[in-house]
């Protein structure tokens, strides 16, 4: 009886670690204007992507400070290769239905246009 009283609290306190409180785990497919710019998959503080095809190049860490900004702890699929500029991202949330969502700004180099990319969980 003892080992259970301290597992329990344990138990929950390991569940609380790895969910992320402001993105839940999930598929979240990207838009950027009208045109699917691939899926991430978020996991706890770990995301992959974002890829067209399921193939992503690997899992990474990330951070979502008071504030609400994203910090990557690696690349961003083609948004943080040579030629784009990944400005900054945020978790937002849906204008209908407040489900939390990511929101990029990019742009692409040497244009001094503005990009934006959101991505929700379908529904």
């Amino acid at each position: 009886m003892r080992s259970l009283v301290v597992a329990l609290p344990l138990a929950l306190l390991a569940t609380a670690a790895f969910a992320h409180p402001k993105l839940p785990d999930g598929t979240y497919v990207c838009m950027m204007e009208q045109y699917l710019a691939g899926d991430i998959e978020v996991a706890g503080n770990t995301y992959k992507g974002p890829a067209f095809d399921g193939r992503y190049e690997g899992t990474y860490d990330f951070e979502v400070d008071d504030f609400d900004n994203i910090h990557w702890g690696g690349p961003v699929g083609g948004y943080t290769e040579p030629g784009y500029t990944l400005l900054a991202s945020r978790v937002v949330s849906r204008d209908d239905d407040d489900s939390p969502g990511i929101e990029m700004s990019v742009k692409q180099d040497p244009s001094q246009f503005i990009h934006f990319v959101q991505c929700f969980q379908n529904r």
